[in-house]
């Protein structure tokens, strides 16, 4: 039998900071890959929190949740397939 000599703590581990991309399946099907929202230099855009994604994509496309009973990163998800996730 082995017994580990050290233990693993996740304390040890600095913590990744949580970072949210905006994406969609390439031509709405979900067998596809994820296109994602880049920048100029054609890497991923990251917002620090759901809502700033959110916010960009209602800003730079001129939408509106039209649904109050759903939250406005369902509406995206349900009305014009673009998922915000974490990256």
């Amino acid at each position: 039998m082995v017994r580990a000599t050290t233990q693993f703590s996740i304390q040890d581990e600095p913590l990744m900071e949580k970072k949210y991309a905006i994406s969609r399946y390439i031509n709405g099907i979900s067998v596809n890959g994820r296109e994602y929202v880049l920048d100029e230099s054609y890497n991923v855009i990251l917002f620090g929190t759901e809502k700033e994604a959110v916010r960009f994509v209602f800003e730079e496309y001129g939408l509106r949740n039209t649904d109050p009973n759903i939250s406005d990163t369902e509406w995206l998800e349900c009305s014009h397939g673009i998922y915000i996730d974490t990256y």
